[in-house]
């Protein structure tokens, strides 16, 4: 079975569980990170192409149009508009993500958790492999490594000043 190493450039965060794993039913789970890169740009193209020679590898091109067994997805079928035009793919592992900033130097975990956020920038490396057992056949993405391009400027900003815009009654609470 054929795996395939990518490299992915300038893909936007969605989601981020680099500093810890994510939960499942309560309990630690696995690192992950869920990206999103315009389907006409470099990644795009190595994605798809990837992902079609896995399938064309493992005598299973009809798996394509099957997005459920995939890990990406197309993005003109979220309900999130900021997806439209664009491949979300999900990478995860089982182990801490090596992370990096833009002069190749590790980050800390506080700084993983602070500036490898939803919106930020990145460059990555994956590895997509091929899943053909009693679970089912599927392509899986396991996320190698991750370099910090631009941080996100989301809800990096003082709430107070949102508040202060707010016309607040007499008869609000804060909770």
């Amino acid at each position: 079975k054929m795996n395939k190493k990518i490299k992915i450039e300038n893909a936007v965060i969605n989601f981020a569980n680099l500093a810890q794993p994510s939960t499942y039913n309560g309990k630690p789970s696995k690192y992950d990170l869920t990206m999103r890169f315009n389907k006409e740009s470099k990644a795009g193209q190595v994605l798809e192409t990837a992902v079609e020679s896995i399938l064309r590898d493992n005598n299973n091109p009809e798996l394509l149009d099957q997005y459920e067994k995939l890990a990406f997805k197309d993005g003109n079928n979220s309900e999130y508009s900021v997806n439209h035009d664009h491949w979300v793919l999900k990478a995860n592992s089982n182990i801490q993500i090596p992370c990096f900033d833009q002069l190749n130097i590790a980050l800390s975990l506080d700084d993983i958790k602070n500036k490898i956020d939803r919106g930020a920038t990145v460059n990555a490396v994956a590895l997509l492999w091929y899943q053909d057992n009693e679970y089912g056949q599927r392509v899986n993405c396991i996320l190698q490594g991750v370099q910090l391009v631009k941080e996100s400027t989301i809800l990096k900003q003082d709430p107070s000043s949102f508040f202060d815009e707010i016309n607040l009654d007499n008869d609000s609470e804060e909770f």
